[in-house]
Formats: C-alpha cells, sequence, structure tokens
C-alpha cells in the first residue's frame, strides 16, 4: 500500500473521476494511507477519512494527504448533501452490510453527485480459473464479494443509475508477482508451471 505502485493506481483512479466530474468537493471513504486523497487534491477540494489512527497519521506526515479519522459507519450530520463526488475504492467488500454504505454515500452526496466504486469482481475470468485460490477470497477480509452484476443491483435499489462500468488494471512489481505466485504454486500444476515460468521476472528491473 506505500510504494509507488499505489500512486500510480492512485492517478488512474483520479483519471477515470474526470471523464465524470470536473470539479468540486470530494470525499474518500477508506482512505488508507491516502495516495487518492493526495492525487485528488490537487483537483478537488478533498477529504479522505479512514477510521485507522496510525493509518491516517501515517498519511499526514509522509504524503500530507488530507486525511481525517473517520467512518462511514457513522453518519455525519456535516457531511449531508455536501460532495459532488464519494468514492469507495476497494472498500465495499470489507464491510458486512454494503446496502447500508451505500444509502450513507447517498445521503452525502450534493444533487446530481456521483459515486465511484471499485471492488473485485467474482464473476471475472481470474476469479473463475482459481476458484478458492483467488487472491481475494479471505473470509476475514473479504466478507461482500460481488459480481458485476449483483453490485450493479445493489446501485439500482439504492436509487443510482448507473452511468458506466469499467474494468481498472493495477501495476505491480516484478517481484509481487513471483512472491505471489510462489505462494499460489502449492495449489495445482497449472500454478506451479506459471511460477517456474515468472522465475526470471526476479532479474529485471523495478
Amino acid at each position: 500500500y506505500r510504494d509507488d505502485t499505489a500512486g500510480d493506481a492512485a492517478r488512474d483512479k483520479l483519471r477515470w473521476v474526470q471523464q465524470h466530474v470536473a470539479n468540486g468537493q470530494l470525499l474518500d471513504v477508506g482512505a488508507n494511507v491516502g495516495y487518492f486523497a493526495r492525487e485528488a487534491s490537487a483537483v478537488f477540494r478533498t477529504i479522505g477519512i479512514e477510521p485507522g489512527r496510525r493509518t491516517v497519521e501515517w498519511g499526514r506526515a509522509h504524503l500530507n494527504a488530507p486525511l481525517e479519522i473517520g467512518s462511514i459507519d457513522e453518519d455525519r450530520d456535516d457531511f449531508h448533501g455536501r460532495f459532488n463526488v464519494v468514492t469507495l475504492f476497494d472498500v465495499i467488500e470489507h464491510v458486512p452490510n454494503p446496502a447500508d454504505v451505500v444509502a450513507r454515500c447517498k445521503q452525502y452526496l450534493a444533487p446530481g453527485g456521483s459515486l465511484f466504486i471499485t471492488t473485485p469482481d467474482a464473476g471475472s475470468i481470474m476469479a473463475r480459473l482459481l476458484g478458492r485460490q483467488w487472491y481475494y477470497v479471505d473470509l476475514i477480509e473479504h466478507v461482500s464479494l460481488f459480481t458485476r452484476d449483483n453490485l450493479l443491483h445493489l446501485l439500482n435499489d439504492s436509487g443510482f443509475t448507473v452511468v458506466a462500468t469499467r474494468t481498472i488494471g493495477r501495476r505491480y512489481r516484478h517481484s509481487y508477482i513471483e512472491r505471489r505466485l510462489r505462494h499460489l504454486a502449492t495449489h495445482t500444476p497449472l500454478l506451479r508451471a506459471a511460477h517456474v515460468m515468472a522465475l526470471p521476472l526476479v532479474l529485471t528491473p523495478r
């Protein structure tokens, strides 16, 4: 979460937001250490909320990110109808009550505001190929996995009009890819073969 690939991902997401909303106030829910909130603050009047005190302190100190300690589970009267954009980036899979979270985001949006969500796609090709070994199958951390279709149903049922959907990629260090495949290689012959083919990655640049 703290290396330059996280900065790359934040800039990709900001470009996505800017395709739909040019400016205004933005709330980043579950901001982590604040890479996206930092990038967004160059364009939007931005607040990032994150429940972890040490995480917020690190983001403020090292990234100068506009972070506050807070959770989407807490109803903030001063947030009602305030934001042109609310972002839920890799958050909704962690909450046991996603419909309540989406409803709270709707409360915080100004009329005509936009909600942006990213979450692992449990209906993706990789999820189907890896089955129980898919990285995001984590019964402690990921308690609300979605396919594209049932996420769209949730949004429609919550009173949103879905304007666009897309897949967002992520850049990873070569060494990270090799480490993940090494971990997965114990599960199937296919993944063992993939790890062997990936071994040269450890010799390549960052």
